[in-house]
């Protein structure tokens, strides 16, 4: 179970890696409308969530790497510790957390920054960020565990 569960954070991480690709070599910083919900637009993002912690420091980058880093040990420790008591929500919850962060992770180690693409909107109204797939698999696996832990039967 473990190895087929280590196959499918590889073949996620590996997803998240050829959607970049595939933008970086088809794309420019143009604007691209997608249909009226998606568009593109290549962001290259040194922070975190929302750019925040955005900084052309390269001491701030490297702290913020070191910190991302650890974060993603403690959450591998976590699923790792716990993996056979886990639901099944949680295991794919952790999976795609994991998957995400380690993508980002990657994208910030071999090129500096994390490339952003995705730009979501509806009449007009934009959501505050730009995101790429590896985004999108943090938060359905934040969601996945913070919905287990929500709806669990009292033990």
């Amino acid at each position: 179970m473990r190895l087929l569960t280590l196959t499918f954070i590889i073949f996620l991480v590996f997803t998240d890696y050829l959607s970049k690709t595939l933008i970086k070599n088809n794309f420019d910083q143009n604007f691209y409308v997608v249909n009226e919900y998606i568009s593109i637009q290549i962001f290259y993002n040194k922070g975190v969530a929302f750019s925040l912690f955005h900084s052309p420091s390269i001491l701030v980058n490297i702290i913020l790497t070191l910190i991302i880093s650890i974060i993603i040990l403690f959450l591998l420790y976590i699923f790792l510790k716990d993996f056979s008591r886990l639901s099944r929500t949680e295991l794919f919850g952790y999976i795609f957390l994991i998957s995400g962060a380690t993508a980002n992770l990657l994208d910030r180690l071999l090129n500096g920054s994390v490339l952003d693409f995705l730009i979501i909107n509806y009449n007009q109204i934009y959501f505050p960020a730009v995101f790429n797939v590896a985004d999108i698999f943090i938060s359905f696996g934040a969601l996945l565990i913070i919905t287990s832990y929500v709806f669990r039967p009292n033990k």
